[in-house]
């Protein structure tokens, strides 16, 4: 009899053998992902509820205020420079821009920086009355046309704890600006149109401690009648 026993791996004839190895596990299933928190991405603005929405850039300002939605409060949420138009349509009749967002989402203090000097490089309303409210914010402008342009119609404008630097204001002769613990001076800043007046309006209202620098004569023009100026109580 052969004593010769066979080793793992070998058949009875000294040959190596394939020896079966063990499956191989299962990989683990990737964690899910964390629930996401706090603002959520809209069409690239962040929108904060269904009436208020961040913007970082001119394009998402110049969407949210034309477009279809029910957003009446905007944030900047970053310096903007636009140099086009942008027509607030006849839906919207009460606009809140701010340039100071919530400190949950970032906080801070921006500017609108309006780097046109054409008739239409501004704010225009689309052909009825409504209101558009600048708050918090520093605006830097080119153009004599003003921020904000009535197209004819009784409009209100506020500015609440704004700086504003720039040749004319507001261009809304059938319109109401109104000024509250605002610093505005007009001038002629790089590359912009000659300084004029503060405003070309209907009325003016003045309130807070609003500052008025303008070497400008007059300093508002009004272009429409009944007209006058109100003083607010502090």
């Amino acid at each position: 009899a052969d004593s010769t026993s066979s080793l793992p791996g070998q058949d009875e004839d000294g040959q190596s053998e394939s020896v079966p190895q063990p499956a191989a596990k299962p990989s683990a299933a990737p964690p899910a992902e964390a629930p996401m928190v706090g603002p959520q991405a809209v069409d690239q603005q962040t929108e904060i509820d269904a009436n208020t929405v961040i913007v970082t850039t001119y394009a998402e300002l110049s969407a949210v205020v034309t477009g279809a939605n029910s957003y009446t409060l905007i944030y900047l949420g970053a310096d903007i420079e636009g140099s086009a138009g942008i027509t607030i349509p006849s839906g919207k009749t009460n606009l809140v821009i701010s340039g100071s967002p919530p400190e949950e989402y970032g906080g801070g203090r921006y500017r609108w920086y309006q780097n046109g000097t054409g008739s239409s490089n501004n704010f225009s309303f689309a052909d009825s009355a409504g209101s558009i409210s600048f708050r918090q914010m520093d605006i830097l402008a080119l153009n004599y046309y003003g921020i904000v342009n009535d197209n004819g119609a009784p409009v209100t404008v506020t500015l609440d704890d704004v700086k504003y630097n720039g040749p004319e204001g507001f261009y809304v002769w059938n319109g109401t600006v109104r000024f509250i613990d605002s610093t505005i001076t007009i001038e002629q800043p790089a590359g912009a149109n000659v300084a004029q007046e503060v405003a070309e309006c209907r009325n003016v209202v003045l309130g807070g401690a609003t500052t008025i620098t303008a070497n400008y004569n007059p300093i508002f023009q009004y272009r429409s009648t009944p007209s006058g100026m109100t003083i607010l109580d502090n």
